[in-house]
């Protein structure tokens, strides 16, 4: 069995793999989003990988080879992000953007 069927798409994946493989192409950038935990706000297309349900491994995110991607993060999961931006690397993901957003304060 093909190891990526074993593996879980992130929260939007579907949406997204579906729309790369029709030819389309996210329009800020060819850049997609891969979110850990759910975003405040997020203009880009978006997946969304949660720390406390899987880790990075056990994400699918070969759909994602040959596209531009940012991973949009908090500090406090930087150790989560960087093992997501590993698994993008070895996907094929050509260039990776960390992005640590500010905490929200009320």
């Amino acid at each position: 069995m093909h190891l990526a069927a074993k593996l879980r798409l992130p929260a939007y994946g579907r949406a997204v793999r579906s729309a790369l493989e029709s030819g389309l192409r996210p329009a800020l950038g060819n850049t997609v989003a891969v979110c850990v935990d759910w975003p405040e706000r997020c203009a880009l297309a978006h997946v969304v990988c949660l720390p406390a349900e899987r880790s990075p491994d056990e994400y699918d995110f070969t759909f994602l080879a040959g596209v531009a991607t940012i991973v949009w993060f908090r500090e406090h999961d930087r150790d989560y992000a960087e093992a997501v931006r590993a698994r993008l690397v070895k996907v094929g993901s050509p260039n990776i953007y960390m992005l640590c957003v500010p905490e929200i304060l009320e």
